[in-house]
């Protein structure tokens, strides 16, 4: 009888113990809750919490078709978290694209569900449906992340590149452009003088300014410093709208990333980025 009391009261002082234990800490599930149902009161959103454990908010549906899982999506995004900390600003030049399917993180692609193309949708999210414990770049772990996003009704990357020249066109205020077959967008600002044609094979001597949209300059060169080649050494881009000038001309050129770095980019230019060059040229050579 003894020792079965013994046992008895050891058993109950450990249930004691780990019910203790069980209140003193948290999950993160738990955590997750707690900081967006605060947020959500705090700012006085009009949020749907889906089974998945998003907040969503449909801002605009979209017009165009519900997009596949095994489908090739493109949609901006901006992220801060719920402690006021801005990620990612709108960026109508940065853009994400992947399979459906396999956008990450998770809440992003379960987000975009909720809207067909051309759609917009804001998303409150758990760090598990987010970038983690680990975090992700800038991101740090276990953040709780409130995103907006916009799904593109478009299909292929030079579709999306024409619409994003398009846009910054107009943010802009540029005038006076003309689209060559292939989307590449020229200004000629000065036809130039010189009686030699510009030939892929010609060497140009030119001063330019490659800018990135957001209005980074990656690269450039001056008169006093200028750059040589041939011509068929240079971007797609370059290739098919230098040679509408000729010594002395100058040009604005908007070029589509398939037709300047593409998917792969450069140490300088992130992957499919359209970029923006002036251009003057100031010597030819056949």
């Amino acid at each position: 009888m003894r020792s079965f009391l013994k046992y008895t009261f050891t058993s109950l002082f450990l249930v004691v113990i780990l019910a203790g234990c069980e209140k003193e800490y948290e999950s993160i599930e738990e955590v997750d809750e707690r900081k967006i149902q605060d947020y959500v009161r705090a700012q006085k959103l009009n949020l749907t919490k889906d089974e998945s454990g998003i907040y969503y908010q449909v801002l605009t549906p979209g017009t165009g078709e519900i997009a596949k899982n095994s489908e090739q999506v493109f949609f901006s995004y901006t992220a801060k978290s719920v402690d006021g900390k801005q990620y990612f600003t709108a960026d109508s030049y940065s853009l994400n694209s992947g399979f459906l399917g396999y956008v990450r993180p998770e809440a992003w692609r379960l987000a975009l569900y909720k809207v067909n193309k051309g759609g917009k949708v804001r998303v409150v999210f758990p760090s598990t449906l987010g970038f983690g414990r680990n975090g992700s770049g800038p991101i740090v772990g276990n953040e709780v992340l409130d995103s907006e996003l916009e799904l593109f009704d478009v299909r292929t990357q030079p579709e999306m590149d024409d619409v994003i020249i398009n846009r910054f066109m107009t943010a802009r205020s540029l005038t006076g452009f003309s689209k060559l077959p292939s989307g590449v967008y020229y200004k000629i600002i000065a036809p130039g003088t010189g009686t030699e044609e510009i030939k892929l094979t010609s060497s140009i001597t030119i001063a330019y300014a490659g800018r990135l949209l957001k209005g980074t300059v990656f690269d450039s060169a001056t008169k006093e410093k200028p750059f040589t080649s041939k011509l068929e050494n240079l971007i797609e881009g370059w290739k098919q709208a230098v040679p509408l000038i000729k010594k002395g001309g100058k040009l604005r050129i908007l070029i589509p990333s398939a037709l300047a770095y593409g998917p792969q980019g450069s140490q300088t230019i992130p992957a499919n980025s359209v970029l923006d060059f002036d251009i003057e040229v100031t010597d030819v050579t056949n």
